[in-house]
């Protein structure tokens, strides 16, 4: 099931022209994800990461942003990251959430619906199994 298809249209809207993804996670890193493992990765040329804080996930993702003109959807295009701390989107109109502040997420074939309190957030994920997996692990040490 794709994640628009539940989320965009039961919002009795039609989606033209998802962006394309293409994944950039080695199949080592997607192959230890899918064993079980959380792997630590180097992402201090993209974003900052506090003391004892790592990241375990980082593949290309977009936010559906809302409605854009007639039959026309805007979509926020940027590196989706998962930390031990934080679930970030870097690019222009991102979010950064705490971890601890995530109330839900719902997998689909090619996203996750995250909810942080009252804000539901829709995401295309190029490896959105492994981007799901990686939370549930580190949910699982909270």
């Amino acid at each position: 099931m794709s994640i628009f298809s539940d989320f965009v249209d039961s919002l009795n809207k039609v989606k033209y022209g998802e962006p394309k993804l293409t994944s950039h996670l080695d199949a080592d890193v997607i192959d230890s994800i899918n064993d079980g493992e959380l792997v630590n990765l180097d992402v201090r040329d993209s974003i900052f990461l506090a003391p004892g804080e790592k990241c375990h996930y980082a593949d290309d993702a977009y936010k559906y942003n809302g409605k854009k003109g007639f039959m026309n959807y805007d979509y926020i295009i940027g590196t989706l990251f998962i930390t031990n701390r934080r679930i970030i989107l870097s690019a222009p109109g991102g979010f950064d959430y705490p971890l601890y502040n995530l109330t839900s997420a719902k997998e689909y074939d090619d996203g996750i619906l995250f909810q942080f309190g009252e804000n539901l957030i829709a995401m295309g994920i190029a490896t959105s199994r492994q981007a799901y997996k990686v939370i549930q692990m580190l949910k699982k040490l909270q």
